[in-house]
């Protein structure tokens, strides 16, 4: 009987062992997950040779590596003292005895009377509780979140530094607030040409900046790539003749900038202008020339008779 009773205490032991062995795994793991992802976020933030593929495989490999560790460390065997101790925190009514009764072995083959009453005491609980509780589910459903969260960034970083050879989306492509702009919004006479420039305050520069723009009349959009500058971080393009109102957003990478306006006016023409001053000056010359022909008239004195 208190063979079985001995047993039982075991089996409960070793069934809140296995919970808090997978509540290990999952926060392990997490664990390794997010210093691997850590590692490739260092790559991601220096400046690596373009078109090399060794940040990519040493994260690769550190991710590896953390889950051949974690899966080793699952080899290992718990420490029941540890998780006793444990339960009996959870359940202070415990009240040190199933420390006590883990320690107990047979005399001869047999328990004494102290220690047949420890051991039916603790089974008792045993039955009457659920020991599991001290490693609660909910700490090893968020631990296998924390897993799966950990591994998801891994994941992202690792794809993302995969993309090296051709354009580092960690590295390559500056933030808003490193670009800059030029004129950005402008009112323009119609007719006049436009140069719009795009400085990146960047080491890594995007493979590809465009500049889209959208008419304001029609909505009509227009793609057109811009040209880098020699020795220096900017692209520019020069639109020859701005006839009508638009927007413009340049485009690099997988980021945009905001959108900017451009607005048309125009002055008077000047060939107007003059046209008009001519035509008021040629009706005040017929008006002084009429008055002069009067005066001339009336001023001549009446013919005397002979």
């Amino acid at each position: 009987m208190l063979k079985a009773m001995h047993k039982q205490i075991q089996q409960r032991l070793r069934t809140t062992a296995e919970r808090q062995r997978t509540l290990r795994f999952w926060r392990e793991q997490a664990v390794s997950w997010g210093l691997a992802a850590l590692l490739g976020s260092v790559f991601a933030a220096t400046e690596a040779p373009a078109g090399s593929w060794l940040p990519f495989c040493l994260v690769a490999m550190a991710g590896i590596a953390g889950t051949i560790w974690v899966n080793l460390r699952q080899q290992a065997s718990i420490d029941l003292r540890g998780l006793v101790r444990q339960i009996e925190s959870h359940f202070p009514e415990l009240d040190g005895r199933l420390i006590t009764a883990q320690e107990q072995k047979q005399k001869q083959g047999e328990w004494n009377y102290l220690q047949s009453r420890l051991i039916e005491e603790v089974a008792e609980h045993a039955t009457q509780h659920t020991w599991g509780a001290a490693v609660p589910r909910r700490q090893v459903a968020l631990g296998q979140s924390m897993h799966w969260l950990a591994l998801g960034v891994f994941l992202t970083v690792l794809w993302q530094l995969r993309t090296t050879g051709s354009a580092n989306l960690l590295t390559s492509l500056p933030s808003q607030s490193g670009v800059t702009v030029s004129p950005g919004d402008i009112a323009l006479e119609r007719g006049s040409s436009l140069v719009v420039l795009v400085r990146f305050n960047a080491k890594r520069l995007p493979s590809r900046v465009e500049m889209v723009s959208a008419s304001a009349t029609t909505g009509k959009t227009n793609r057109v790539p811009l040209a880098k500058t020699l020795g220096d971080p900017v692209f520019g393009i020069s639109v020859p003749e701005v006839q009508s109102d638009f927007t413009y957003h340049v485009e690099y990478g997988a980021e945009e900038t905001k959108e900017f306006q451009v607005t048309v006016y125009e002055h008077p023409r000047l060939e107007r202008a003059l046209r008009l001053n001519d035509e008021l000056h040629g009706v005040d010359r017929r008006i002084a020339v009429q008055w002069k022909r009067e005066v001339d008239v009336n001023d001549v004195p009446p013919a005397r008779a002979r």
